[in-house]
C-alpha cells in the first residue's frame, strides 16, 4: 500500500466529488489521489516528518518511518491518546532522536501519550510524569522534575518502593 493511501485510509470517501459514478477515464480517481497526496504531505509536515516519496510503498520505509506513518494516521483521525510500546527499541541514535522529536511534536498538539519503555533516558527526555511498575505493581509515580533517572532505575529494579507515598497522593 502506498504511504499516502495508508495515511488517508477511507478519507477519499469524504472528498467533495462523487464516489460512485461512471468514470471510464479515471478522472475522479486521479483527483482523489492528488487530494490524498496533498493532505498526506501537509500532515507529515505538521509533525515535522520527512519522507522523500509519498507514493512509495510502506514496505520500503525504515522502521522509524513506518512508526511515523502510523502515528501520523492516528493524528489525522484526531486521536487524543496514544500508547507506544518501546518506540525507540532497535533504532540507531539518529532514528531514536527523530522518534523522540515526533513524540514531543505530538505533545505540542495536546496528544496524551502513554509510553512503555525500559530506556529511562529516553523517557526522561519526553515525559512529564513517570510511573514505575516492577512486577505489575505501582512502585512510584512522580514528576520527572521531582526525581532523577538514577532514582527511577532503583524503582525499576525494585530496590525502592514508594507505593505507600503513592497511595497517600491519591
Amino acid at each position: 500500500m502506498k504511504i499516502y493511501k495508508s495515511l488517508m485510509i477511507w478519507s477519499w470517501q469524504l472528498a467533495d466529488w462523487p464516489n460512485w459514478c461512471f468514470d471510464p477515464v479515471g478522472i475522479f480517481r486521479s483527483l482523489k489521489d492528488k487530494f490524498m497526496c496533498e493532505k498526506s504531505k501537509a500532515l507529515l509536515k505538521t509533525l515535522d516528518v520527512e519522507i522523500a516519496d509519498i507514493k512509495a510503498p510502506i514496505e520500503t520505509l525504515f522502521g522509524w518511518q513506518r512508526l511515523a506513518v502510523a502515528i501520523a494516521r492516528a493524528f489525522y483521525w484526531q486521536a487524543k491518546l496514544m500508547t507506544m510500546g518501546e518506540p525507540t527499541n532497535n533504532l540507531g541514535v539518529p532514528e531514536k532522536k527523530m522518534v523522540l522529536k515526533l513524540i514531543n511534536n505530538l505533545r505540542e498538539h495536546w496528544v496524551l501519550i502513554i509510553l512503555n519503555s525500559h530506556n529511562i533516558s529516553d523517557v526522561f527526555l519526553v515525559a512529564d510524569r513517570l510511573v514505575v511498575m516492577p512486577r505489575g505493581h505501582k512502585a512510584t509515580e512522580k514528576k520527572n522534575s521531582e526525581s532523577s533517572s538514577d532514582e527511577f532505575v532503583r524503582f525499576m529494579v525494585a530496590a525502592l518502593d514508594d507505593s505507600r507515598a503513592v497511595r497517600e497522593m491519591v
